[in-house]
């Protein structure tokens, strides 16, 4: 339960509620994460998940429901692309492997996982500024099993 009520009679009648947890207002959005189990103990999962509960608290104005909602809609479309990205370079599709490059740099910005971002970034680049359709499996794969990492600690 997130909730105004501080006082241990309250924080009782919440518990007898049959909820799991108890989180007074205000919170942090890193207590709601740790909450949900979503803060990782590795100092980059960490600082990670910091940037995320960040910017998710700001977007949402603290909404704890539509916070995870949004946290869950990364990770999906996140792992949509990784595995779209995966076929695109079986095939060694350049179009696509242009355009799901392009996504995950822009959705991870936005969510300021900034190395990663660049990481991307800079393929997308490369890959414009070589007009070129190949594109490296052995230079992609490092990135993605980054994003595959962050995305298991969040």
């Amino acid at each position: 339960a997130i909730t105004a009520n501080v006082f241990s009679k309250e924080m009782d009648e919440t518990k007898k509620g049959h909820f799991d947890s108890y989180l007074p207002k205000p919170y942090k959005a890193r207590e709601l994460l740790k909450l949900v189990g979503c803060v990782a103990d590795e100092k980059k999962g960490e600082s990670n998940s910091n940037a995320l509960a960040t910017k998710l608290d700001k977007l949402t104005f603290g909404d704890a429901k539509l916070a995870a909602d949004l946290m869950e809609q990364f990770k999906t479309d996140c792992r949509s692309d990784l595995r779209n990205l995966q076929t695109a370079l079986a095939k060694n599709n350049g179009e696509d492997i242009l355009d799901l490059v392009h996504k995950l740099s822009g959705r991870l910005s936005f969510f300021e996982f900034d190395e990663l971002a660049a990481g991307y970034k800079n393929i997308e680049r490369s890959l414009e500024r070589e007009a070129s359709s190949e594109a490296s499996p052995e230079t992609i794969e490092p990135l993605n099993q980054e994003l595959v990492n962050i995305l298991n600690q969040i």
